[in-house]
C-alpha cells in the first residue's frame, strides 16, 4: 500500500506571519492608511477577517483600500518579503522522521513556482518531498484546487493518505480525498475555528515528540 502525507506550506510548515505583517505595514504607509499593531493584525487574520475588512476597521477609505489590495497581490510572493518566512520549530526533524516510512507531497497555494522552489531550497526542505505541487485560484470552492492537482499528479489507488494544513481549504481538501486530516493551529486560523471542521487530529506544534501518540502510530513513526 502506498502511503502519502500531504503538507500545506504556509502556516503549516512555515511561519509566514512576519511576511504578511511587513507587507501590511509597508502598504499602509504607501497608501496612507495607519498600520495596525502586529498582534492586532494577526488576531483579526486568525479569526477569519478578510484583509479588506481589517482595513475598514482601521478606518481606511475605499479608494486607498482598493489600491492596497491590488498592490498586496503583487507582493505576497516577492523574494524580498519571502525572506521573512521561517520554518516552525521542529519541522526539519519531523520531516526527516515521517519521510522514512511515507512519501511526502507538498501541496501549497502559491502562484509563482520559481520563487516557491527557490524558497524551499533556501530552507533546505525540498529533498524531503517526492513532489512539490502548487496551485492558485480564487474560484469557489477553493479547496478543489488542491484536490484536483493532487488527483492529477498522484495515483491514490490502494493508498493511505494524511493531510496536514492550517486552513479550511486544507481540511476540506483532505476530507474530499478521504485522507486522515490533521489541523495545525500555528497558522492562519485559531484552533477554535479548525475544530469546527472536525479534523481527525488537531496539533499546535511541529515537534513530533509532542504529537498525539495515536497520530504517530498511524503514521508509523
Amino acid at each position: 500500500m502506498n502511503k502519502f502525507v500531504f503538507f500545506d506550506l504556509d502556516g503549516t510548515l512555515l511561519n509566514q506571519k512576519k511576511r504578511y505583517f511587513m507587507i501590511h505595514q509597508d502598504l499602509c504607509k504607501q497608501v496612507n492608511i495607519p498600520p495596525l499593531y502586529e498582534n492586532d493584525y494577526w488576531d483579526f487574520k486568525r479569526n477569519k477577517l478578510s484583509e479588506e475588512n481589517i482595513l475598514k476597521r482601521n478606518k481606511g477609505e475605499q479608494t486607498f483600500i482598493n489600491n492596497y489590495l491590488s498592490l498586496r497581490g503583487t507582493l505576497l510572493e516577492d523574494p524580498y518579503y519571502l525572506k521573512y518566512d521561517q520554518l516552525f520549530t521542529g519541522v526539519i526533524e519531523m520531516l526527516e522522521t515521517v519521510s522514512k516510512k511515507n512519501d511526502l507531497i507538498m501541496v501549497t497555494n502559491r502562484n509563482n513556482r520559481a520563487n516557491l522552489l527557490a524558497q524551499i531550497e533556501r530552507l533546505t526542505i525540498s529533498h524531503f518531498f517526492k513532489k512539490i505541487l502548487n496551485t492558485y485560484t480564487q474560484e469557489e470552492p477553493r479547496y478543489l484546487a488542491k484536490t484536483n492537482i493532487i488527483r492529477k499528479n498522484i495515483s491514490l489507488v490502494d493508498s493511505k493518505t494524511w493531510f496536514f494544513g492550517d486552513s479550511e481549504m486544507d481540511m476540506l481538501a483532505g476530507k474530499s480525498l478521504n485522507s486522515t486530516t490533521v489541523g495545525v493551529s500555528l497558522g492562519i486560523r485559531e484552533s477554535e475555528l479548525l475544530v469546527k471542521l472536525s479534523p481527525d487530529y488537531l496539533i499546535d506544534t511541529m515537534e513530533i515528540e509532542k504529537w498525539p501518540r495515536e497520530l504517530c502510530l498511524d503514521l508509523g513513526v
